[in-house]
C-alpha cells in the first residue's frame, strides 16, 4: 500500500493506481497521487510518498530499491501585503518624519522608500520577524525613514515599495508638515479720519487652519509713555480699523495663528496721525500790570493730552470793567494780541488806559484750528503818576465876539479821578464864567472841566487857568480868551 505523510503526519487524501500489467521481465508499477487545493502558507513543508511493501519495511518510490525514506520539500510562496499602514501623517516643523513600512510576504519582500526631494535617505535596516499563528506564520520585513528635521520641501506622497520573487507591492503615505502661518500680506496702509483703516491679504497657513490674526500697535504719547495694544481678530478678517489719537506717531505690525502656533510679525509701518483743534485751554493764567497802559499776560500751555497737535501759537483777548462814579460799566470792544509761537507763554499788552479794569482769557491754536478759551482772569492797570493833559484842536487861545455864549474845556487823562478847577489870571477881576460839572469818559480815562460865559464881556478877557488834580499830582493849561466887538 502507498500512502503520503506531510511532515511526518498522514495525509489523507491521496489516489492510488497501476501503471502497466507485470511481466517477468518487467514487474508492474504502482503510482500515487496527492493533491493540494487552495494552497495555503500552512501547506508548506516536507511531503513524504510512503510504500507499505512488507511488515518490516517501507520504501519511498518504486524507483527507489532502497527501505531508505525520501522526503521533497514544498514551497508556498506569498505576494507581500501590507500591515497596518496609515495612508496620512502630520508632522509639526521642524520635528522628526519617520515613516515605517511593514510588509508581510514569502519570501520575506525587500523594502525600499522613496521621497519627494529627497536622494540621500537616512533608512535603517531592515529587520525581519514573522506574524501569524504557530502554523501560519508569515515573515514581516519592516523598515524606516527617518527626516530631521523635517522641513517644507519634505511636504508630499512617500512611497514604500515591497519587492519579492512572489510579487510587488507599493503604499503610498501622504506627510504633511505643518508649522505656523507666514505673515500676512498687508495691501495697503491708510489714515482715514481718526481711524488706521488696514487692507490684508489673507495669510498662507502652511497646512493648518488659521485661528486669528492679532494686530499689535503702540506710539509714544506727549509724556514720553508708550503705548501698546494688540487685538486679535477672526480669521476671515481682510479689513481691520484702529482708533487713534491725534498727532501722533503709531507702529502698526500684524500677524497670523493657525493651530500650530503664532507667526512672524509683519515689518512695522509707521503712521502720523493728523492734528485737531485742541480740547483744553492754556492754564494758570496770570497778569501784571506794568504801568497804567501795559500789562504782562503768561500763562502755562495746554495740557499735553489735550493739545492734539503742535501748538503754533496763541490769542489773548481782553476787554475793559470800568468803575466811574460808583457805577461799573464793561466795555463791548474787545481787543486780541496774536501770539505766533507755540513756546512763547506770555505777551505784553499795550495802548493800554490807565488805571482800568481788564479781563484777560487765552486760547491755543494748532494747524488745525483753535481751542477753547480759559477762563477769564481781571487786573486793573496802574494809575497814571498825574493827570496829563490832552492837547485839543482848538489851541490855546479862544477869539470870540462880545456878547456871546463862550465855553471853555480843557481835558486830562488820568487814572484816578482829578478835581478841575479854573483860575483868572487878573485874580482883582472877577471870573465872569460859571464852571461847570466834570464830564468822564469811561473808554479812555478822560476827565473834561468847562469855563461856560453865558454873555462874554470885552471885560472878560484875560488868561484863565485849568488844573486838574488827584492824589498823584496836578496837571494845569492857560487858556486866553479874546473878545472882538464892543
Amino acid at each position: 500500500m502507498i500512502y503520503w505523510m506531510h511532515n511526518g503526519l498522514a495525509v489523507s487524501d491521496w489516489t492510488m493506481g497501476l501503471s502497466n500489467v507485470s511481466t517477468a521481465s518487467r514487474p508492474s508499477i504502482y503510482f500515487s497521487v496527492l493533491t493540494i487545493s487552495n494552497v495555503t502558507f500552512a501547506d508548506r513543508g516536507t511531503y513524504t510518498c510512503v510504500s507499505d511493501v512488507n511488515t518490516t519495511g517501507y520504501i519511498v518510490s518504486s524507483k527507489l530499491i532502497s527501505t531508505t525514506s525520501t522526503s521533497a520539500e514544498v514551497s508556498v510562496l506569498v505576494p507581500p501585503r501590507a500591515i497596518v499602514l496609515a495612508r496620512t501623517s502630520k508632522v509639526v516643523y521642524p520635528m522628526t518624519i519617520n515613516v515605517t513600512c511593514s510588509f508581510s510576504g514569502n519570501p520575506a519582500p525587500n523594502i525600499t522608500i522613496t521621497a519627494p526631494g529627497l536622494t540621500d535617505l537616512q533608512v535603517t535596516a531592515m529587520s525581519t520577524s514573522f506574524i501569524g499563528e504557530l502554523g501560519d506564520r508569515l515573515p514581516l520585513r519592516t523598515t524606516t525613514l527617518i527626516v530631521s528635521p523635517s522641513n517644507i520641501v519634505n511636504n508630499g506622497t512617500y512611497t514604500c515599495t515591497a519587492n519579492s520573487m512572489s510579487g510587488k507591492l507599493d503604499h503610498s503615505l501622504d506627510v504633511i508638515v505643518q508649522w505656523v502661518p507666514d505673515a500676512p500680506g498687508v495691501l495697503w496702509v491708510l489714515l482715514i479720519g481718526e481711524k488706521i483703516v488696514i487692507s490684508l491679504f489673507a495669510a498662507t497657513p502652511n497646512n493648518a487652519p488659521l485661528t486669528s490674526y492679532t494686530v499689535k500697535y503702540g506710539n509714544v504719547d506727549c509724556l514720553g509713555q508708550i503705548m501698546e495694544n494688540s487685538t486679535d481678530l477672526p480669521p476671515s478678517t481682510n479689513t481691520i480699523f484702529i482708533d487713534v489719537e491725534p498727532s501722533q506717531i503709531y507702529t502698526v505690525q500684524l500677524r497670523a495663528s493657525n493651530a500650530i502656533g503664532a507667526g512672524n510679525y509683519t515689518l512695522p509701518t509707521q503712521i502720523l496721525t493728523h492734528d485737531k483743534s485742541p480740547s483744553g485751554s492754556p492754564e494758570n493764567v496770570s497778569v501784571q500790570a506794568l504801568s497804567p497802559y501795559s500789562a504782562n499776560v503768561s500763562w502755562m500751555p495746554i495740557p499735553c493730552m489735550e493739545q492734539n497737535g503742535n501748538i503754533s501759537g496763541y490769542d489773548v483777548e481782553y476787554n475793559i470793567t470800568v468803575d466811574i462814579d460808583d457805577k461799573r460799566y464793561v466795555d463791548t470792544y474787545h481787543g486780541i494780541q496774536a501770539v505766533q509761537s507755540g513756546s512763547e507763554l506770555s505777551t505784553i499788552i499795550s495802548g493800554l488806559n490807565a488805571f482800568f479794569t481788564y479781563n484777560f482769557r487765552v486760547r491755543g491754536r494748532t494747524v488745525a484750528g483753535y481751542g477753547p478759551y480759559s477762563p477769564s482772569i481781571s487786573a486793573r492797570t496802574l494809575t497814571s503818576v498825574e493827570p496829563q493833559y490832552l492837547n485839543t484842536s482848538s489851541g490855546f487861545v479862544v477869539t470870540c465876539n462880545a456878547h456871546q455864549e463862550v465855553i471853555l474845556s480843557c481835558s486830562f487823562r488820568a487814572g484816578l479821578r482829578p478835581v478841575i478847577t479854573w483860575a483868572r489870571e487878573d485874580t482883582s477881576a472877577s471870573m465872569g464864567g460859571v464852571m461847570t460839572k466834570q464830564i468822564a469818559s469811561s473808554s479812555n480815562l478822560t476827565h473834561t472841566g468847562t469855563l461856560t460865559f453865558v454873555r462874554v464881556e470885552r471885560t472878560d478877557e484875560d488868561n484863565y487857568t485849568c488844573t486838574a488834580t488827584n492824589a498823584n499830582g496836578t496837571d494845569a493849561v492857560a487858556l486866553y480868551v479874546r473878545v472882538q466887538g464892543r
